[in-house]
């Protein structure tokens, strides 16, 4: 287990649980008043606390340790010195990481977000059109039997009025012969 996440330690005076949550590397027993610093690394952002070196946490994912600007030795991200050569660590260098990670897990919330949406919005559009679509051919079926039904009533009073055309002229044939 090289990078178990532990949350409880054992005081090593008196063996009484310490949640190291609640305290920094600089940690005072409650039960018999020792003070200590933890050997471990703790996350600065969740207080998990990790026995093994890490370079991040494994909870929250924010960086554990830190990199001197000056001598580029490797310090824990909460120390506001460093260990090698004692040159002050930039606590806004922290902050402005942590924000930017905040910032970056917020922007793909925020794409996933209008991604989700759009894939939404694509997906009622093509179920709209293909309503329309089955409406228009709906229409274009209706239009199309009415426009069969004119034409057979067309024929009907073509045929009718040929009829009496017809039957006129045969009136008018008989009477001319009579």
């Amino acid at each position: 287990m090289t990078n178990e996440i532990l949350i409880e330690i054992a005081c090593p005076n008196c063996r009484n649980p310490i949640d190291v949550r609640e305290h920094g590397r600089h940690v005072v027993c409650e039960a018999c008043n020792s003070q200590f610093i933890v050997q471990g690394h703790l996350c600065p952002k969740c207080h998990a606390y990790y026995a093994k070196k890490t370079s991040s946490c494994g909870r929250c994912g924010s960086a554990i340790e830190r990199t001197c600007r000056k001598c580029n030795a490797t310090n824990w991200a909460g120390d506001e010195y460093c260990n090698q050569c004692g040159t002050a660590m930039d606590i806004l260098d922290v902050l402005a990481s942590s924000m930017s990670a905040e910032r970056s897990q917020h922007l793909q919330s925020h794409y996933d977000e209008v991604r989700q949406m759009r894939l939404a919005t694509e997906k009622s559009s093509k179920e709209r059109m293909a309503n329309f679509v089955e409406i228009e051919q709906e229409r274009q079926r209706e239009v199309g039997r009415r426009r069969n039904l004119r034409r057979q009533q067309e024929q009907r009073v073509y045929a009718v009025f040929a009829i009496i055309v017809l039957f006129a002229l045969a009136v008018a044939v008989y009477l001319l012969l009579s």
